[in-house]
C-alpha cells in the first residue's frame, strides 16, 4: 500500500519518543504496521518489541498484516492488548508473585463480589460498594500502595491464596512486581524495549507510566484525544500529553468517511474541549454521501431500502440497554440483524458459569472457586470441598489433582473422585467445541434439566464459542482462554448480514456505509447529569459515533412525546451551516 506524506514522515522518524495525533480513518493502523515492520528489518530484534493494541481484533490484524510484510519474524513480536501482555508476564513469574501454579485465574465480575464481600468480612473497614471503585482506580494507578485500604489487601491475599487475579489489577501486580524484583524489571524491559502503542489516548495513568518505564530503546504511541471515551475505566486521554520531549506527527487525513460526513463531525468537534493542540481534519474520500435526519416511526422503511442497496448497516446506541426495544422491533418487522452485545451479563446466565468452570478447570489446577464450583455440580457436599482442599494444601498438590485422583476404597472421599475423574478424563481427546458440550451437558443433568431461558444461554454461550474459535488458532485454543476472552467481554468483530446493532463503544475501530445514531433522547444521549467533564466524554462518545459512517449519517429523531437529545440540534445546526456556507460558494 502506498503511503501518503504524513504516514512516510512517522514511519521514517528516527526520534527516540513519537506522539502521533492521528483523526479517524486516517490510516495509523497502516502506519504502525509500516513502522514495526521497518523497525524490525532495520534492527533484526523481534524478541524485543511489543505492539500494544487496545482489542484481540485489532491485535489478529496486525500480526496478519505484519506476516505478509516481513514474514514469520513476526511470531516473536509480542502483539496483544496491555492486559495480556501484563498477564503474561504474571504467569512466566508467578513463583515470585507468590502464586502456586502457573495457571492463574482471572475472576469474573460475580467472583469479584464473592470475594470483596469476604474480603470485608475480614478486614471490617469499608462497605464492599465502596471498595469495588477502589479497586479499579487502585489497578489505573490512582491509588499508591501506601493508600491501600485493608480491605483491598485482604482482597489482594484472597485471590493469591486461591492462583487467581483480578483482571482490573493487572498492570498494578507487574509493576509492584517489576519494583520487587530485578529480573522482572530486567526482562520488560528487554521485551518491550521497542513499543508501538495503538489507541494511548484509553490508557490510564498506570498505562502510561508502564509505557514510558519499559520502552528503552524506542516508543511510538498513536492515538487521538477527541476519542478518549473509556473514562469509566479511569482511561485519561491527557496521558498523551505526558511523553515529554517527543516529536509530535499528525495524521489529519479521513480516508473513511464522505466529505460532508467528515465537515459535519469536525464541526461537532469544536463542541469538545481540546486536551492537546487540534489539527484540522479534511476528508481524503470522494465517495457521495450525506447527514440526514429521519423520525424513528420511519426507521423500519429506511432500513429496508438501505438493506436492498447492499450497504453496511450500523444501529448505533449509547447502552445495550436502549437496544432492546428496537431489537423487538427489527423482529416484528423482519428486518435482519445481528445484535453484538458486550456479554456483560452471559456469565450470569443458568448453567454458563458451572459449564465454564468445567471446561476451564484443567487449565486453571489450583483454582478453588473452580473447584467449587465444578464439584458442587459433582455432588460433592461443602464438607467434603473442604477436606479435599485442606488435603491438597498439605500435600502440595494441586485441587485439580487431587480431585480427580485415585483413591484407596477405604477413604470417604473415593467414590466422589473416581466420578469425577471419570468424567474429566472422557473429555481429555475431544475438540474444543466438543468439550463445552460435553460439559454443559454434565451441568444440565446436575441441575435436573432445563428450561428456555437454560436453552437460550446455552444457545449464547454456543455462539460465543463459535466466535471464539474464529478468532483463535486451533493450537492456542483453551478453556482457560476461552474464559478469559468471555471475562474480557470483547466482541471480536461486526455480525454477518443485515443491520449490525451495537454500542458505540463496541463499534469503536469499526465502519459502516450508513451509520444510524439512535437512541437519542434527553438524559439517554448524552447519559445523565450535566457534570462539565462528564459532559466532554459524551461528546467524544457521539464524536466517535459520527465517524464510523462512510457514507451516509443518519440521526434518528424520537417521537414528539419524547425530549429529545441536545446533540440532535447542535449536530443538524452544524450540517445546516455547512449547507448555508456551499450554497454561498456556488452563488
Amino acid at each position: 500500500m502506498e503511503l501518503r506524506p504524513e504516514q512516510t514522515a512517522v514511519v521514517e522518524s528516527e526520534a527516540d519518543t513519537i506522539v502521533v495525533s492521528a483523526c479517524p480513518g486516517s490510516g495509523k493502523t497502516t502506519a504502525l504496521v509500516h513502522t514495526a515492520a521497518g523497525w524490525i528489518t532495520k534492527h533484526r530484534r523481534p524478541e524485543c518489541m511489543a505492539l500494544i493494541t487496545f482489542t484481540r481484533r485489532a491485535a489478529s490484524q496486525m500480526r496478519h498484516r505484519l506476516r505478509s510484510m516481513v514474514g514469520p519474524e513476526v511470531d516473536e513480536v509480542c502483539i496483544g492488548t496491555f492486559h495480556s501482555l501484563c498477564y503474561m508476564t504474571l504467569a512466566r513469574f508467578w513463583h515470585l508473585a507468590g502464586y502456586r501454579h502457573p495457571g492463574i485465574l482471572i475472576v469474573d465480575p460475580i467472583d469479584r463480589k464473592n470475594y470483596v464481600f469476604e474480603a470485608w468480612q475480614a478486614a471490617r473497614e469499608k462497605r464492599p460498594t465502596y471498595i469495588t471503585d477502589e479497586i479499579d482506580r487502585y489497578g489505573a494507578g490512582l491509588i499508591s500502595p501506601a493508600e491501600a485500604s485493608e480491605v483491598l489487601k485482604a482482597y489482594r491475599r484472597l485471590l493469591v491464596d486461591d492462583n487467581a487475579c483480578d483482571y482490573a489489577l493487572l498492570g498494578a501486580e507487574v509493576m509492584e512486581l517489576a519494583d520487587r524484583h530485578k529480573e522482572v524489571d530486567g526482562w520488560l524491559r528487554m521485551r518491550c524495549g521497542w513499543m508501538l502503542v495503538d489507541e494511548v489516548q484509553d490508557s490510564d495513568r498506570l498505562q502510561a507510566a508502564f509505557y514510558r518505564r519499559f520502552a528503552e530503546q524506542r516508543l511510538l504511541v498513536v492515538g487521538d484525544s477527541d476519542q478518549g471515551i473509556y473514562g469509566w475505566r479511569h482511561a485519561d486521554p491527557r496521558v498523551m500529553a505526558e511523553f515529554k520531549d517527543a516529536e509530535q506527527r499528525c495524521l489529519t487525513v479521513n480516508n473513511r468517511s464522505s466529505e460532508e460526513v467528515v465537515a459535519v463531525a469536525e464541526g461537532f468537534r469544536k463542541n469538545i474541549p481540546q486536551v492537546l493542540p487540534r489539527v484540522p481534519m479534511v476528508s481524503g474520500s470522494a465517495a457521495p454521501g450525506n447527514v440526514t435526519a429521519i423520525p424513528e416511526v420511519d426507521l423500519e422503511e429506511f432500513l429496508r431500502a438501505e438493506a436492498a442497496n447492499g450497504s453496511s448497516i450500523g444501529m448505533l446506541f449509547r447502552t445495550n440497554f436502549q437496544a432492546h426495544e428496537m431489537v423487538r422491533r427489527l423482529d416484528v418487522a423482519g428486518i435482519p440483524y445481528s445484535w453484538a452485545t458486550s456479554r456483560d451479563r452471559l456469565l450470569e446466565m443458568p448453567g454458563v458459569r458451572e459449564t465454564m468452570a468445567y471446561i476451564a478447570w484443567a487449565d486453571f489446577p489450583d483454582a478453588g472457586v473452580l473447584m467449587d464450583r465444578v464439584l458442587a455440580c459433582e455432588g460433592w457436599s461443602v464438607t467434603q470441598r473442604w477436606e479435599l482442599k485442606r488435603r491438597a494444601r498439605e500435600a502440595a498438590t494441586e485441587l485439580y489433582d487431587a480431585a480427580t485422583s485415585d483413591l484407596p476404597e477405604s477413604d470417604k472421599l473415593c467414590t466422589m473422585c473416581r466420578n469425577t475423574g471419570e468424567f474429566f478424563r472422557s473429555i481429555q481427546d475431544e475438540g474444543f467445541l466438543e468439550r463445552l458440550v460435553s460439559c454443559a451437558v454434565r451441568v444440565k443433568r446436575s441441575r435436573g434439566g432445563g428450561g428456555q431461558e437454560s436453552y437460550r444461554a446455552f444457545k449464547d454461550l454456543q455462539d460465543a464459542a463459535a466466535e471464539y474459535v474464529a478468532d483463535t488458532p486451533a493450537k492456542h485454543r483453551s478453556g482457560g482462554g476461552f474464559l478469559h476472552w468471555l471475562i474480557a467481554k470483547e466482541s471480536t468483530g461486526q455480525g454477518s448480514g443485515g443491520v449490525q446493532v451495537m454500542t458505540v463503544h463496541a463499534a469503536k475501530g469499526l465502519e459502516f456505509d450508513t451509520v444510524l445514531l439512535c437512541g437519542l433522547e434527553r438524559d439517554k444521549f448524552p447519559w445523565r447529569g450535566d457534570d462539565a467533564r462528564d459532559m466532554d466524554e459524551e461528546r467524544r462518545i457521539f464524536y466517535v459515533a459520527m465517524t464510523r459512517a462512510k457514507s451516509k449519517l443518519v440521526i434518528v429523531v424520537p417521537p414528539p412525546n419524547v425530549l429529545p437529545s441536545r446533540f440532535i440540534d447542535e449536530t443538524l445546526s452544524v450540517r445546516e451551516r455547512i449547507s448555508h456556507a456551499v450554497q454561498r460558494h456556488h452563488l
